[in-house]
């Protein structure tokens, strides 16, 4: 079955259950759920209950697609993500974004939490996504392409927005939280980064790292979707000597800075 096809089957199926037109899909990363709360739910479906769709393994992520309202506005808000280092190809880490856009959500709002290389950052700031270095070693648009989702050889030279994040700026300041813009590198995973990785990166012009993202923007971006992404910088990358990494450590410093990103996502999408 082509991938279009399948993406046109998650659609019928999750209108069948919610007839609702989203405007907006947001993508939320480890530890940053809170945004959830915020949401006048239509509808919750668990990933493993969507056709097509994979299962998050990742004990942080919720793993759901929550269908609703923020101040009168239609969200579709995805309580987690899959990932390439769980097992699944490009085009299923993408699958669910895809379809949400196919739905109606044009604007797609991404989010993680990532590790610190700009030595400006501290665990706890936010930083919008200007552009992104994919270092996963492969691309959501691998293989036969299909038309009716975009073209084969898609300009990313205006990947992330510029409109969109100059509203996300003044959102931000709106709300008195500081939003750093900077570059987001995303690696393949699920190994945080050695600190020559680390320093590759640095050189390369990254100012965080992390283990998503990249394919996400890629995708829809390729669908003419309007992307914008903010990072919440969790910790330090690793360096010589620096303290351990872990991923309840990331979660955890994810959830206590995730209240500035949901007040500045909140005053963006109203």
């Amino acid at each position: 079955m082509l991938e279009y096809d399948m993406i046109r089957q998650i659609c019928a199926f999750l209108y069948d259950k919610c007839h609702i037109d989203p405007e907006f899909a947001l993508v939320l990363g480890s530890g940053l759920d809170g945004l959830s709360r915020a949401v006048e739910p239509v509808m919750e479906i668990p990933y493993s209950d969507i056709p097509y769709v994979p299962t998050s393994t990742v004990q942080s992520h919720a793993g759901s697609l929550l269908v609703g309202t923020i101040n009168g506005r239609n969200v579709a808000v995805m309580r987690g993500r899959v990932h390439l280092y769980e097992g699944n190809s490009p085009a299923e880490v993408v699958r669910l974004l895809r379809s949400l856009i196919i739905w109606g959500a044009g604007n797609v709002i991404l989010t993680n939490a990532a590790g610190g290389i700009n030595s400006a950052f501290l665990p706890g700031d936010l930083m919008l996504i200007e552009d992104q270095i994919n270092m996963q070693g492969v691309s959501s648009l691998t293989g036969f392409n299909d038309d009716r989702m975009g073209t084969r050889f898609p300009d990313m030279s205006t990947l992330y927005d510029e409109d969109c994040n100059t509203d996300i700026m003044s959102a931000a300041k709106k709300v008195g939280v500081h939003l750093y813009r900077g570059v987001y590198a995303g690696m393949h995973g699920p190994a945080f980064e050695t600190p020559a990785e680390i320093n590759m990166l640095r050189i390369m012009g990254a100012d965080v790292v992390g283990m998503s993202t990249v394919l996400e923007a890629e995708a829809a971006h390729h669908m003419g979707a309007k992307v914008t992404g903010v990072t919440l910088v969790s910790n330090f990358a690793a360096k010589k000597g620096g303290e351990k990494i872990t991923h309840e450590s990331v979660s955890a410093a994810s959830k206590a800075g995730g209240e500035k990103l949901t007040k500045v996502l909140l005053e963006y999408i109203s």
